[in-house]
Formats: structure tokens, sequence, C-alpha cells
């Protein structure tokens, strides 16, 4: 099931929709894409504070499986640098 989240909807976006989204996506069986849609970079922003979040809890599955899905939507549109800073963050991750 593919499914697009309004992330700048409601109180406290996009920061509350991103994390709830990451939550969904650890928990909810049947989901193949979660899609967030709105201002990119502060949804960027939130990823990365999620991001940094999981691996201050030691959460390595959740942190390897949004790298591994924030690098491919870099690719598909085309943002060879960003791309790079998240295939290299990806890659210290693997290498522990």
């Amino acid at each position: 099931m593919r499914i697009a989240v309004d992330a700048m909807g409601g109180d406290f976006a996009p920061r509350e929709i991103v994390a709830g989204t990451l939550d969904a996506a650890r928990h909810l069986p049947g989901i193949e894409q979660l899609l967030l849609v709105g201002d990119e970079a502060a949804g960027l922003h939130w990823l990365h504070r999620a991001q940094d979040a999981f691996e201050a809890a030691a959460q390595y599955d959740a942190l390897h499986q949004s790298l591994a899905n924030e690098l491919a939507y870099l690719e598909r549109t085309g943002k060879k640098e960003q791309a790079q800073q998240a295939r290299q963050r990806l890659e210290r991750l693997l290498a522990y």
C-alpha cells in the first residue's frame, strides 16, 4: 500500500507529522511507501532530527530504513550532493 501524507497540515507540523509517519512505517504492516508532501526543506530538517534521535537511542534498524529511504528519494529527484551525504551516513552506519 502507498500512502501520501500532508506534512504541513495539523498542529506542530511538520515535526509531528514526520515523527508519526516514521512510526507508522515501522509498525504498520503492508505499507510499501509513505510519501510526505509539503515543504521539502522543513520535512528534511525534521527527518534528520528524527534520524539523530534514532541514532542516540541506538535504534539502528529504524535509522537504516530512514536513511535508505531518504537516499532513494534524493537519487530519484536528482539531488546528487544531498544523496552523497545520505549515502556516506548510511555507509558509516553499515560499517559498525
